[in-house]
C-alpha cells in the first residue's frame, strides 16, 4: 500500500496499460540476460588479463576474433570449462567461476595453436580439446580448495600444468605451430623495443603480433593506467635483466617468456597487493626475478614448454607476495580486496576508510559518562613522552579557580569499559593518594589491562582503591561498569590515565589510537556541539561521549525497504549536467535490505547508495551515483548522521567521490604520492523531532568544493520512509525531490 499517492498517468516515462507494462517487463528481462551472457563472456577471457570489466573483455573477444579458429576453440572450451564450473557448483562464485573460465579458455586456445599444423582430424583435435579443458578445469577447482586457507592465489597453474604436460607429449606438433609464429628481432632500437613489448603481449594468445598486442594494451589502459605502467616497468626490468645474463654467456629465449615478467610486475604491484609507495620497486624487481626464474627453468628443463607459459610469473608472484606477508596490512603495503574494481579505485577507497577511522590505529570510545577535559594528551607536557607518548589523561573541567572544587568533581567518578575484551590483569589494592602528591613506587596505581577483541592491549590506570569489580579472565563488553576514578600511583590530582600497548604487561611501548563517537565543546562556545566519529581531541578539550538521540536513532533505524517514487522541480539556473535531464521529473528509487541490514537505494542503470546503520550513526559506505542525481545529492547529506544527533549539532565528514574524470584518473595514479585533500562535508542538524513534527531535517555545506557542488543541501527525513524532500541550492537556482510515493515491502524473520 502507499503512504502518499499521485497521479503519475501523464507523466513521460511511465506505462499506462497493463498489455505495455508486460512488454516492458519481457524486455527487461530480456535486456538483463544479454548482460549477464556478455558478463560471462567478458570476465572470462578479461580473467587472463585481470580486466573484470565488460568493456575490456569485449575488446579481448575482438583480438580473439582476428583468428577465427582460436575464438571457436574458445567459445568450445569456455562452454565445456563453465559447464563444469556449474555441475561442481562453483558457478555461484564470480570470482571462481572467473578463475575455471579463465584456465578453460587459455587451454583452448593453446590447443588451437598446438593442433593448427598437426595435420590431425578434427575428431582427434576435439578429444584433445575435451580432455585438456577437462583437466584444466577440475585442476583449477582442486587449486582453488588448495589454496583456499592461503594467502597465495591459484591463478593460472592449472592450465600451466596442463599445456607443458601436452606440449612435452606432443613435440612435432608443438615445433610445426612454432615455425608459423612471427619471431622475435634485436632491440638495437625504440621501434625494435616497441615492437618486441606488443609482441610479449600477443603472445599470450600464441598470437605474437603488433596489432593484437597492441589492442590487448588498449584493454588494459581502459582498465587501469597503474597496472599498465607497472607491467611495463616489470618487462623492462625483466629484458634488461636478461640481457645481462645473455651478456654473463647464459644462452636462453628471453623474448618469448617476456609476457612473464610483466605478468609477474602487475600481479604483485597492483592485482594481489593494492599500489603504493613502493609500487614501482616491487614490480621492477618482480620482472627481473621472473626473468631469472624464466632462465633456470629453461636450462634446468631444456626442451620443454614450462617456460614459455606463465609459470615464472606464477612462481615469483607466490615468493615474492609469500614475503611480504610479513608487511601486509601496514599502512603503506594492503592487500587488494576488491579485485572487481580498478585498482587505483580500490587504493583510494582503502585509503579514504583509513583517514576516516584511523585505520589501523583503534576505536577507543571515552571511558567516562558526562563531560570531561583532556589535561594530558599524546607527547603530553607532563609524562607522555617516548615510549608512552600515546596516551590520554581525563580529568573533569575545572569549575572555578579553587583546585579542591577540581578534584572532588573528579573523585569517584564510574569508569566504564571502552572496548570489549578480556581482562588480562587487575591490579585493585593500592592505597589512594593526599591530594598534590604521588606514589612514585607504584607508578600505575589501581589499573586494568584489557586483551581487546580486534587485537592490542588497553591499559586505565589510578582507579580508586578497592573500586574494581572486575578480575583476571572477566569478559567486559564496551560500556560494562569497571570501577571509579581514584588517586593511586603516580598520580599528584585524581584523573583516569588511558593507553594502547602492544603487550599486556605495564610499561609497554604504547601505540596510537584514536577516540571513537564523541562531541567536542569549546569553552568561548558553550552552546555548540560537534560530533566526532573519530579523532584525536587536543589537550584542553572538552570531550563526552555522545548520548544517543532515541528519538533520532528510531527514525535512522526504520527505513524500509520499498518502492519509492520522487519528483523532481527545477527553479533558476543550474549546472548544464543536470539540465540535461530536465525532461524526466520523476525518479524511481527501490530500497533494498541485505542480511547484515545494509540499505541500498537502488537508482536506474547501475547507479546505488549503500547506507550501513552503524552503531554510531547511519553511514554511506558505497556510493556509485555519478549518473544519478537524486543519489548523489542523497549521499552527500546522509553521508554520516550520528545517532546523537540534536539541534544545532554540527559535524564534518570527507566525501566519498572517487574522482571518476580524465583528470580524475591522474588524480587516483599519482594519490600513493602525495597529500590527500578531500572534498569535506560540514553538517549541521537544523531540527530533530518533538511535539509538533516526527522528522530530522540536515543541512549540508562544503569546503574545498568542486565547481559541480551546490552551496547548500537540506535533507528531511522521516519514520519508515526515511529521506522524504532535498533542496538542492546553487547561487542562482536550485533543485527540490520530494517523495511523492512510498510502498514498503516488510520483512519479518
Amino acid at each position: 500500500m502507499s503512504l502518499q499517492n499521485i497521479d503519475l498517468v501523464n507523466e513521460p516515462g511511465f506505462v499506462q496499460t497493463e498489455k505495455s507494462k508486460g512488454k516492458y517487463h519481457n524486455l527487461s528481462r530480456t535486456a538483463a540476460k544479454i548482460r549477464k551472457t556478455l558478463e560471462l563472456f567478458g570476465t572470462a577471457i578479461g580473467g587472463i588479463f585481470f580486466i573484470p570489466a565488460l568493456s575490456g573483455g569485449l575488446i579481448l573477444w575482438l583480438v580473439l576474433a582476428n583468428d577465427i579458429r582460436s575464438a571457436l576453440f574458445a567459445l568450445l572450451g569456455l562452454a565445456l570449462s563453465f559447464s563444469i564450473a556449474h555441475i561442481l557448483s562453483l558457478d555461484d562464485n564470480r570470482l571462481n567461476l572467473s578463475r575455471i573460465t579463465s584456465n578453460g579458455l587459455l587451454t583452448s586456445i593453446a590447443v588451437s595453436w598446438l593442433t593448427l599444423n598437426a595435420n590431425q582430424p578434427l575428431h582427434v583435435e576435439l578429444v584433445i580439446l575435451f580432455l585438456t579443458i577437462t583437466m584444466a578445469s577440475l585442476g583449477a577447482a582442486a587449486s582453488i580448495r588448495a589454496f583456499r586457507n592461503t594467502p597465495l592465489p591459484p591463478l593460472s597453474i592449472s592450465y600451466c600444468f596442463v599445456i607443458g604436460l601436452t606440449f612435452t607429449l606432443l613435440p612435432e606438433w608443438a615445433n610445426s605451430a612454432t615455425k608459423t609464429m612471427t619471431q622475435f628481432v634485436p632491440m638495437d632500437s625504440v621501434a625494435d623495443f616497441v615492437l618486441n613489448f606488443l609482441r610479449s603481449l600477443g603472445n599470450v594468445f600464441f598470437s605474437p603480433y603488433p596489432f593484437l598486442g597492441f589492442m590487448i594494451l588498449i584493454a588494459l589502459v581502459s582498465w587501469s593506467p597503474t597496472m599498465t605502467l607497472v607491467g611495463l616497468i616489470g618487462w623492462i626490468s625483466g629484458t634488461v635483466t636478461a640481457n645481462t645474463m645473455q651478456n654473463m654467456g647464459i644462452e636462453f629465449n628471453y623474448l618469448i617468456a617476456a609476457h612473464n615478467y610483466f605478468f609477474a610486475a602487475i600481479l604483485t604491484s597492483t592485482v594481489i597487493i593494492l599500489p603504493g609507495r613502493y609500487t614501482f620497486l616491487i614490480a621492477a624487481i618482480s620482472g627481473a626475478n621472473a626473468a631469472f626464474l624464466s632462465a633456470g627453468i629453461q636450462i634446468m628443463f631444456d626442451g620443454t614448454a614450462f617456460a614459455y607459459l606463465p609459470l615464472p610469473a606464477i612462481l615469483t608472484t607466490w615468493m615474492t607476495l609469500g614475503a611480504l606477508t610479513f608487511a601486509i596490512d601496514k599502512d603503506y603495503l594492503q592487500l587488494n580486496l576488491d579485485p572487481k574494481r580498478p585498482p587505483e579505485e580500490v587504493w583510494w577507497r582503502a585509503r579514504y576508510w583509513a583517514d576516516r577511522a584511523g585505520y589501523p590505529e583503534p576505536l577507543v570510545g571515552v571511558p567516562i559518562s558526562g563531560e570531561v577535559e583532556i589535561v594530558q594528551g599524546f607527547e603530553g607536557k607532563f609524562t607522555h613522552k617516548g615510549l608512552w607518548r600515546h596516551a590520554i589523561d581525563f580529568q573533569r573541567p575545572a569549575i572555578s579557580l579553587d583546585t579542591s572544587e577540581m578534584q572532588k568533581s573528579t573523585w569517584g567518578t564510574p569508569v566504564y569499559a571502552p572496548m570489549s575484551g578480556i581482562v588480562e590483569i587487575a591490579n585493585f589494592n593500592v592505597a589512594d593518594n593526599q591530594i598534590g602528591t604521588a606514589n612514585y613506587a607504584e607508578n600505575w596505581g589501581n589499573y586494568i589491562v584489557i586483551r581487546l577483541d580486534k587485537g592490542g592491549y588497553l591499559l586505565m590506570a589510578h582507579f580508586r582503591q578497592d573500586s574494581i569489580t572486575v578480575g583476571r579472565g572477566f569478559r567486559v563488553n564496551a560500556g560494562d561498569y569497571l570501577g571509579e576514578i581514584g588517586n593511586s600511583g603516580r598520580s599528584p590530582y585524581p584523573h583516569l590515565h588511558m593507553q594502547v600497548q602492544k603487550k599486556p604487561e605495564p610499561g609497554t611501548p604504547t601505540s596510537p589510537f584514536r577516540l571513537a563517537n564523541y562531541l567536542t565543546r569549546q569553552q568561548d562556545h558553550p552552546n555548540e556541539f560537534r560530533w566526532n566519529a573519530s579523532g584525536l581531541p587536543k589537550e584542553g578539550s572538552l570531550v563526552q561521549a555522545a548520548p544517543r538521540n532515541l528519538a533520532v536513532f528510531s527514525i535512522l533505524s526504520s527505513i524500509s525497504p520499498g518502492k519509492a517514487i520522487w519528483h523532481r522541480e527545477i527553479k533558476g539556473d543550474i549546472p548544464f549536467s543536470y539540465k540535461t535531464e530536465a525532461n524526466r521529473s520523476i525518479e524511481k528509487v527501490d530500497l533494498a535490505l541485505d542480511q547484515s541490514g545494509q540499505l541500498f537505494f537502488k537508482g536506474h542503470g547501475k547507479s546505488h547508495l549503500i547506507l550501513n546503520i552503524d552503531f554510531d550513526a547511519l553511514r554511506v559506505v558505497e556510493n556509485n551515483t555519478s549518473s544519478n542525481p537524486l543519489l548523489k545529492f542523497l549521499s552527500l547529506n546522509c553521508m554520516a548522521i550520528p545517532h546523537a544527533a540534536k539541534q544545532n549539532m554540527i559535524w564534518s565528514e570527507p566525501a566519498l567521490l572517487v574522482p571518476s574524470s580524465p583528470q580524475g584518473m591522474w588524480e587516483l595514479m599519482s594519490a600513493p604520492y602525495k597529500d590527500r585533500n578531500y572534498t569535506i562535508i560540514n553538517h549541521k542538524c537544523v531540527s530533530t523531532p518533538d511535539t509538533y513534527k516526527n522528522n530530522v531535517v540536515i543541512q549540508t555545506t562544503f569546503e574545498g568544493k568542486a565547481n559541480h557542488l551546490p552551496l547548500k543541501i537540506t535533507g528531511t527525513y522521516e519514520l519508515l520512509r526515511g529521506p522524504t524532500s532535498l533542496v538542492v541550492e546553487y547561487e542562482n537556482g536550485e533543485i527540490k525531490y520530494n517523495l511523492q510515493s512510498f510502498e514498503p515491502s516488510y520483512i519479518t524473520h
